[in-house]
């Protein structure tokens, strides 16, 4: 493997998917962790996720 095949640590992509369990209906096809809710405070969700994400 050259230089050219190594991949630089600090400019690596990044994946990240975020599963958001709240749905107006659950799909026939899903196979997620998913709740179908009418009342969810999704702004407290919101803001708890990118509290985890900036810890």
């Amino acid at each position: 493997m050259n230089a050219i095949d190594t991949p630089d640590p600090d400019h690596a992509d990044l994946a990240l998917y975020v599963h958001w369990p709240f749905c107006v209906s659950k799909c026939p096809y899903c196979d997620f962790n998913s709740h179908v809710r009418d009342a969810v405070d999704q702004e407290a969700w919101r803001t708890a996720m990118l509290a985890d994400l900036a810890y």
